[in-house]
C-alpha cells in the first residue's frame, strides 16, 4: 500500500488517506483475511479472461490487488460477473491505455456499481 500505515491489529490493516490533505482525520481499513479470500476469488473468476492476463493471477499475500484494479479493467469485469452485461465489453478500454482511457474505465466501473 502506498499510504502510511497507521496501525495493524488482529489482521486489520488501517491506513490514512493518500495525500497530505486527505490523511488528516481519515482512516481506511480492511481485513487481511478478507483480502486474501477476495484475491483468490478474483483470480479464479478471471483466470481465463484474456483481458486480465496482465494482472491475473494476483498474489494474495501482497497488496497486488490494489495495483491490479488501477486500470479499471478488473473492476469492470467483476461488475459483469455480478450482473451480466452491466457494462458493454466494447466500452472497456483494453489496449494502449493512457491516463484518459484508464479514467474512462474507472468511471465506467463506478457508474455501473
Amino acid at each position: 500500500v502506498l499510504c502510511k500505515m497507521i496501525n495493524k491489529k488482529e489482521g486489520i490493516c488501517a491506513i490514512g488517506g493518500t495525500s497530505e490533505q486527505s490523511s488528516a482525520g481519515t482512516q481506511h481499513s480492511y481485513s487481511e483475511e478478507e483480502k486474501y479470500a477476495f484475491v483468490n476469488w478474483v483470480n479464479k473468476a478471471l483466470e481465463k479472461d484474456p483481458d486480465c492476463k496482465h494482472v491475473i493471477p494476483m498474489d494474495p499475500n501482497t497488496d497486488s490487488l490494489f495495483t491490479a484494479v488501477g486500470d479499471g479493467i478488473v473492476l469492470c469485469k467483476m461488475i459483469n460477473l455480478s450482473v451480466a452485461d452491466t457494462i458493454d465489453e466494447r466500452a472497456i478500454n483494453k489496449k494502449k491505455l493512457t491516463p484518459f482511457t484508464i479514467q474512462e474505465n474507472l468511471d465506467l466501473a463506478l457508474n455501473s456499481a
